[in-house]
């Protein structure tokens, strides 16, 4: 793994500490009070203090200017980073500030004679790795330079776990860091080295574009680079030369810098390929067989009509059956289109007026439900997170309860946990319980349990798009779908 401390290595095996103290005003390259002060002290300018025996010593460098900061970091690539803070100067806050904005793998320790609760909570939010007030470190019988290795020790336990989620993932990971607009690789990680048959030992320090960029994408390659040498979070569908073959990634590019000069950043790449294989396989198989359905299901529904027609008796009521059936999957099919439109749809919302749109819809029935009383209890305006389709959920409930029988059909809205929720209710059979309970997610679906169609999985997913909840509240007798959605302002004209 990459990082600007290459030391940690070496500290953890037993190797010396390296400090740069900054010290605008003079004094000791590092505070000598607090507990064993007398057992660790390095002089005025830099040198190597004495440690216990076990533990590392630390080498100090001390310098006076930001400038000359950057300078001796670049060429001893430190472990940590300390500046004492003053009463009225916070110079040393934004020194260890810039270096933990600037500094991948860098410890910083800010120190004071006395503890002070804003310095402690203003360098907290900077960042910095430790805070050592020399009153509170002698009171607890600690020395400084215990902070000191206690700050190294942290910033090398946070590199171990991200190195042990670079080894573990499941994507292929590269790190780079960006040499003269080229992606120069440090390191893959196991699943890299497994899908593109490349080790970090091969391609270290070779421009990662020669080993898995088609010729083909020289062009997007080169894009790709300079929006995440720019500092561009980047994600892209790509093709990749792989150890079997071109196969599709989902590109991830996230860049860090760890110094001002230098970017260094982690490619990943998701492979998509068989999930876009059965993606287009789908789409095949729903538009042959919509299309196959509604044709044929007309030619059904037109003979079996005439059917009825023409015959009589028990005869003309199993036709008249087949009418019945045929139109209910002709009906199926066009609701596999209004499903394939909600999943090719983009992703985001819009705010939509609910009162007025379910007033509309309620009304549209009214005007074929001869047999069904539909009546509803909206405010005259209530804006909602929404997306376009949403017409088409409340649409297929007040359907669903008019189909299945329900006398009364009654919409209304309710304010509760600051979300809004349109209740329509009916009086007729219900809903299952078994049914509910697969919408809701609350039952896995299987052959036994599963719903009769898809309007009500298209409210779900709706719904769902939207940011909202399907729910099913308690009813005495018929049924009362619930949906929840969060409230919205009036778009601004």
């Amino acid at each position: 793994m990459g990082g600007y401390g290459p030391r940690m290595d070496s500290v953890a095996a037993g190797g010396s500490i390296s400090v740069v103290s900054f010290q605008p005003n003079g004094g000791a390259a590092l505070p000598s009070a607090g507990a064993g002060s007398d057992r660790e002290q390095a002089d005025s300018e830099s040198g190597v203090a004495d440690s216990p025996p076990g533990l590392p010593p630390i080498e100090v460098a001390v310098v006076r200017t930001p400038s000359e900061l950057r300078r001796t970091i670049a060429t001893r690539s430190p472990d940590c980073v300390c500046a004492e803070a003053t009463a009225h100067d916070d110079q040393a806050l934004a020194v260890l500030d810039s270096v933990a904005e600037e500094y991948d793998g860098v410890a910083t320790v800010l120190w004071g004679e006395a503890a002070d609760g804003r310095l402690a909570a203003v360098a907290t939010r900077c960042g910095v790795t430790e805070y050592a007030p020399l009153d509170l470190l002698a009171e607890h019988g600690e020395s400084f330079h215990d902070r000191i290795r206690a700050a190294v020790a942290r910033v090398a336990a946070d590199s171990d776990r991200f190195r042990a989620l670079f080894d573990e993932a499941q994507d292929a990971v590269v790190e780079i860091e960006q040499v003269d607009g080229e992606p120069r690789v440090l390191a893959v990680n196991p699943a890299f080295q497994q899908l593109f048959g490349w080790d970090t030992a091969t391609i270290r320090g070779e421009s990662l574009n020669d080993f898995i960029l088609p010729a083909s994408h020289t062009s997007e390659g080169r894009d790709l680079d300079r929006r995440t040498g720019d500092g561009e979070i980047v994600r892209e569908e790509v093709r990749r030369l792989t150890a079997d073959g071109l196969r599709q990634f989902l590109f991830s590019g996230v860049p860090y810098h760890v110094s001002p000069d230098v970017t260094r950043g982690f490619a990943i790449y998701t492979d998509i390929t068989d999930q876009q294989l059965r993606e287009r396989q789908l789409q095949v198989l729903h538009r042959v067989l919509r299309h196959n359905l509604r044709n044929d299901m007309g030619v059904i529904i037109g003979n079996a009509t005439d059917l009825v027609d023409d015959l009589d008796g028990e005869a003309a009521r199993m036709a008249s059956r087949i009418v019945e059936t045929a139109r209910s999957v002709a009906d199926l099919s066009e609701q596999a289109r209004d499903l394939q439109r909600l999943i090719d749809r983009q992703p985001g919302t819009v705010p939509v007026e609910l009162a007025a749109l379910a007033r509309r819809i309620v009304e549209g029935h009214q005007d074929v439900a001869s047999e069904t009383t539909l009546s509803t209890d909206l405010p005259s305006e209530c804006w909602v997170v929404g997306i376009p389709e949403l017409g088409r959920a409340i649409d297929n409930v007040v359907e669903n309860a008019i189909v299945h029988g329900a006398d009364n059909v009654h919409v209304w809205l309710t304010e509760q946990d600051d979300r809004i929720v349109l209740h329509i209710s009916d009086d007729g059979p219900g809903i299952p319980a078994r049914e509910r309970e697969v919408l809701t997610g609350s039952r896995e679906m299987s052959q036994l349990d599963h719903s009769t169609g898809l309007g009500l999985w298209i409210v779900r997913w709706v719904v769902d798009a939207a940011g909202g909840r399907l729910d099913f509240a308690p009813a005495s007798d018929g049924a009362d779908v619930a949906l929840r959605f969060d409230p919205s302002d009036p778009p601004a004209h």
